[in-house]
């Protein structure tokens, strides 16, 4: 076999194995971000995106969990919106 490891497995199984470590990963705003915008390239990768986007889901509900959800949506909204180093 030539090539790297990547080439071997392949882009798209490449993006799910990446789907699934920023599912592992501590909550990030870039996380979520990056893997919505990889959402509908694959019915396939789009099982794994949607796994790790409840993990980090998840996760920011252990990181404020006297907030409700309504609380919680309007601080990733906010935090979304917001400029770098704002």
């Amino acid at each position: 076999m030539q090539g790297s490891a990547i080439r071997r497995i392949g882009h798209l199984q490449w993006l799910r194995n990446l789907a699934i470590a920023m599912g592992n990963a501590p909550y990030s705003t870039k996380i979520i971000d990056a893997l919505e915008k990889r959402l509908h390239l694959s019915s396939v990768l789009d099982v794994h995106i949607e796994w790790a986007l409840e993990q980090q889901r998840q996760q920011l509900e252990k990181i404020t969990p006297a907030l409700g959800t309504q609380q919680q949506r309007l601080i990733r909204i906010i935090e979304k919106g917001l400029p770098r180093d704002a």
